[in-house]
């Protein structure tokens, strides 16, 4: 697939220089894909690493998952330097003990049960990465398969402490540790254990982000502080609505694993694409569930998120937010492990006889109006709740869209990808406008220009795109 600089001279100095250069036979310029201001260092792979794996045909997460792995000779010691001769040597070695193990790798994985072992039609993604495909294929042509990552400049703000990454994570720290200690979630809050557990998740974001004034840390502990107290209200008030008609709900699990972030490796679901296979990592936020009196599990599918209900349902409306399917499909995983059904035992004294989705769905705890807490998406999963056995957890659009991506790429016919590329998102700038003719509502497609299309969503890639650069070149953003 044609990068940018092929077709935007202006640029292609701009890409020169985020390449590393070896000056002589022994300095090397790292060049780092991500360099972290604040703590000054780096918290990416080199240019020049990322550049020694391709030539030897592996990944960075092969690398890691070799027998043998030594993370020493791949990552800056606490003095910022590192032996070019011993990473080299390194990344050979890791590509022969890789690709000999590649040669003897059987697919022996089942995948009516939707697990696979990997091999090289298999690919390994999080709910992130396929959203990023579904969003715009180019985008997920530029970061997961050339690794190309814009270098960025941490601004910091004197006024503001937390970036929306770190309000995230204070959430789902705090929520973890919170409802991990709520057995009874139908009593009244309890403003102790909400105490200690928002203290304790803030101890921890105040060790990863450092802040320029304690007035403007206070007055933002304080806000979100408010801010989850409030969904907390919200929470415990429909949970003792639901007590009193029956469903006496308790929290199976927080931040369950799944994949490769799955230490035990006794959970790794697995998504049955055409002739390729997704091996889905991740975490399913939390986990709740009752019981029948006849042994029918009922279960709650919970993912946090900070931002706007809007803007979430903007994405399920254009099959670009995914993560309800995933996470479907990954606790069917669990629910028929060894591990799963002890954790059911544990916590309801009994096994269960069946199980179903009640509901799956979006919080949002950082929203004021309560209609604006929650988004249901159960019925979506329900529709597909009899492939999730068979390792299919997508509905047919979306899985087309995979198909002619992922699927034409394992199989080698680029010249097909790109092309796809194209005619997926020629797809996605047609959208539906509501209009009022003669006094009705009636429906009309529209083509969005690709800038407006583009400007609509936030993407690092614009200076490199292919589609970007050639009509910003041109200035003919209606033709494209």
């Amino acid at each position: 697939v044609e990068l940018a600089e092929t077709r935007n001279s202006n640029r292609t100095q701009d890409l020169k220089n985020s390449l590393s250069t070896r000056n002589d036979g022994t300095d090397v310029t790292f060049s780092y894909s991500y360099y972290d201001t604040i703590n000054l260092r780096d918290s990416g792979p080199s240019v020049f690493f990322l550049d020694l794996l391709q030539k030897a045909g592996i990944k960075t997460e092969d690398v890691e998952t070799a027998d043998g792995y030594d993370k020493a000779p791949f990552y800056m010691g606490s003095d910022f330097k590192i032996e070019v001769n011993e990473l080299e040597q390194a990344v050979s070695e890791r590509a022969q003990v890789i690709n000999c193990g590649r040669g003897s790798k059987q697919n022996t994985g089942d995948p009516a049960a939707g697990t696979a072992t990997q091999t090289n039609n298999d690919i390994s993604l999080s709910a992130t990465g396929i959203q990023t495909l579904l969003a715009c294929p180019l985008k997920y042509y530029y970061a997961y398969i050339k690794y190309l990552r814009i270098d960025e400049q941490k601004q910091r703000k004197g006024h503001e402490w937390l970036d929306n990454f770190n309000k995230g994570n204070l959430c789902h720290y705090f929520m973890e540790k919170y409802m991990s200690r709520v057995q009874n979630p139908e009593q009244a809050l309890d403003q102790a254990v909400f105490a200690r557990a928002y203290e304790e998740a803030l101890a921890e974001i105040e060790e990863k982000e450092p802040y320029y004034s304690e007035t403007v840390k206070n007055r933002e502990k304080e806000f979100y502080k408010n801010k989850i107290l409030g969904y907390l209200s919200f929470l415990h008030k429909a949970w003792n609505a639901d007590y009193a008609k029956g469903k006496q709900w308790r929290v199976i699990g927080c931040e369950l694993a799944f994949g490769k972030n799955d230490e035990t490796g006794r959970l790794k679901p697995a998504y049955q694409g055409d002739g390729y296979t997704i091996l889905l990592n991740g975490s399913i936020d939390r986990v709740d569930g009752y019981m029948t009196d006849d042994g029918n599990l009922k279960l709650r599918i919970i993912d946090y998120k900070t931002g706007k209900k809007e803007n979430k349902q903007r994405e399920l409306d254009e099959d670009t937010q995914i993560q309800h399917y995933l996470y479907a499909l990954a606790l069917t995983r669990y629910l028929e492990s060894d591990d799963g059904k002890k954790r059911i035992a544990d916590v309801f004294g009994k096994p269960y006889e069946s199980y179903e989705f009640e509901w799956v769905g979006y919080t949002f705890p950082y929203e004021e109006e309560e209609d604006n807490r929650t988004l249901d998406v159960t019925g979506s999963v329900k529709e597909i709740q009899d492939d999730l056995k068979n390792g299919k957890c997508f509905p047919t659009e979306i899985a087309d869209q995979l198909d002619k991506i992922l699927g034409c790429y394992t199989k080698g016919r680029i010249e097909e990808v790109s092309a796809n590329m194209d005619m997926l998102i020629r797809q996605k700038q047609k959208v539906i406008e509501i209009k009022i003719e003669n006094g009705n509502q009636v429906e009309k497609e529209k083509t969005l220009p690709l800038s407006e299309y583009c400007e609509n969503r936030y993407c690092d890639y614009q200076t490199i795109c292919r589609k970007w650069v050639g009509t910003y070149e041109r200035n003919d953003w209606e033709d494209e």
